[in-house]
C-alpha cells in the first residue's frame, strides 16, 4: 500500500511553542506513569481526533473502550494535545497489543505513523464526505488491522476498502442517578437538541416546518432548541416561528455534558429529525437520541436504516416521516402523558440491551482481539 505524504502544513502545526513544549511534556509523563508499571492481559493505546470531553471522544474513549477496563484490559488515553514524536514515544515504551484511532480528523490518526502494531479505527461519521479529509480516512481504513462503523451506511461504504468491518452503534452511559421528573409530570415541551443546529440547514428548516404546523393546530407547548453558537442565525431561525406566534427558548452551546442532559431532563418530547436529503445525514446513528433516552425523554424520528431495527412505532419512540406524521405525533405525546412515560420506560430498557455503553464495550472488545489476532499492516512508503 502506497500512502500520501503528511503535509508541510500538517507537520509545522506539530512545532509548539515553549509553553505548550513544556505542557505536553507533563502530560506524557503523566499518561506514561499511569501505566507502565500495569501488568495487564491487554493493553490498548487510543488516540482521539479532538477531545474525550465530549461528543465521539467521550462516548467511545471514556465511554466504551474505558469500559474494557472491567474486562482487565489496560486502556490508555493518550491526550490529543501530545505531538506525533510523544505519541510514538508512548507506543515504544507502553508497547499496546493494539492502536485505537476515534476518527481522522488529525493527520497524526493514521496508522502508517505507528508500524508494528495492529490498529483499529473507528468512524461514526459521513467524513469522507469532507473532501479534505476523504483521502485520509480512505488510507486509515485500507492500513487498520479492524474497523468498527456506527451505522449500516458507514459500514457498506467501509467495505469498499476493508474487509474486517464491524458495525458497532454509538454508545452511551447508563444513568448515573435516577430522574428527578418522570415524563408524564413534565410541561408541554416539544426540544431538538442539536450541539450545532446551524450545521444542519435541511433539519432546521424542516423543524422550524414542523413546529409552525403544530402553532397551527394548537398553542399549548414550548418549543426549545440547543446549540444556538452564532447569535445572527438563531435570530432568523427565530423569526418565522415567532411570527407564528411559537414560545421558544434558545439555549447556546452548553459546554458541560450534564448541564445538557439536565436541560433535556426537562421536556417530554425530544425531535431527531435524518433527512437523507442531506448527504452527510447518512452517517448519522443514533446521536442525540442517546441523550434524549437516558433523561427520559420520549423520542420522535424519522423511519431510516438503523433506527427502524432499534424503534417500534408507539412501543419505544413514535416514527415519523413527513412535517404532518411529526406534528401528529407531537400531539399525541402531549395528549398522552401515560402512553409517553410508557414508551420512554421501554426505550431506557431497550437501551440497556443493545446501546448502553457496556454491551458496546464488549462489541470493541471483539473487535480488538480480531485485529491483535490479524496483525499489523506493512507499508511502503
Amino acid at each position: 500500500m502506497v500512502c500520501s505524504e503528511d503535509s508541510q502544513d500538517d507537520i509545522g502545526k506539530d512545532k509548539p511553542n515553549l509553553k505548550q513544549f513544556v505542557a505536553h511534556r507533563l502530560r506524557e509523563m503523566r499518561t506514561l506513569f499511569q501505566h507502565i508499571f500495569k501488568r495487564p492481559k491487554h493493553r490498548i493505546i487510543v488516540f482521539v481526533s479532538t477531545s474525550f470531553a465530549n461528543a465521539s471522544g467521550l462516548l467511545w474513549g471514556k465511554g466504551a473502550l474505558a469500559e474494557m477496563r472491567t474486562f482487565g484490559w489496560d486502556v490508555v488515553l493518550v491526550p490529543p494535545q501530545l505531538e506525533l514524536s510523544q505519541r510514538q514515544r508512548l507506543c515504544k515504551l507502553l508497547k499496546p497489543d493494539a492502536i485505537v484511532f476515534i476518527k481522522a480528523r488529525i493527520w497524526k490518526n493514521h496508522p502508517r505513523h505507528y508500524p508494528g502494531v495492529p490498529s483499529v479505527f473507528i468512524l461514526d461519521d459521513a467524513d469522507y464526505l469532507v473532501p479534505a479529509e476523504g483521502e485520509h480516512i480512505v488510507e486509515c481504513l485500507r492500513g487498520a488491522s479492524a474497523v468498527v462503523a456506527a451505522n449500516e451506511h458507514v459500514a457498506a461504504w467501509c467495505r469498499q476498502y476493508s474487509d474486517e468491518v464491524s458495525k458497532v452503534w454509538v454508545p452511551h452511559p447508563p444513568r448515573e442517578s435516577p430522574i428527578k421528573a418522570q415524563n408524564a409530570t413534565r410541561s408541554n415541551i416539544v426540544m431538538w437538541a442539536p450541539a450545532n443546529p446551524q450545521a444542519y440547514p435541511i433539519e432546521a428548516q424542516y423543524v422550524s416546518q414542523i413546529i409552525r404546523k403544530l402553532q397551527s393546530t394548537r398553542t399549548d407547548f414550548e418549543f426549545w432548541m440547543t446549540g444556538c453558537k452564532n447569535r445572527k442565525w438563531a435570530e432568523n431561525f427565530a423569526e418565522p416561528l415567532l411570527e407564528h406566534g411559537v414560545k421558544l427558548k434558545q439555549f447556546g452551546y452548553l459546554n458541560q455534558y450534564k448541564d445538557y442532559l439536565d436541560t433535556i431532563a426537562q421536556t417530554p418530547i425530544g425531535l431527531h429529525p435524518v433527512r437523507l436529503d442531506n448527504d452527510y445525514a447518512h452517517g448519522k446513528s443514533f446521536g442525540k437520541i442517546l441523550s434524549y433516552i437516558v433523561s427520559d425523554t420520549t423520542v420522535v424520528t424519522d423511519t431510516v436504516p438503523d433506527h427502524a431495527d432499534f424503534f417500534c412505532h408507539r412501543v419505544n419512540a413514535m416514527l415519523a416521516d413527513s412535517v404532518d406524521e411529526y406534528t401528529e405525533s407531537i400531539s399525541y405525546l402531549f395528549d398522552h402523558p401515560r402512553e409517553r412515560q410508557a414508551m420512554a420506560h421501554r426505550a431506557y430498557a431497550d437501551f440497556l440491551e443493545e446501546l448502553a455503553t457496556p454491551v458496546a464495550a464488549k462489541k470493541l472488545e471483539t473487535a480488538i482481539l480480531k485485529a491483535i489476532q490479524s496483525g499489523p499492516k506493512g507499508y511502503t512508503q
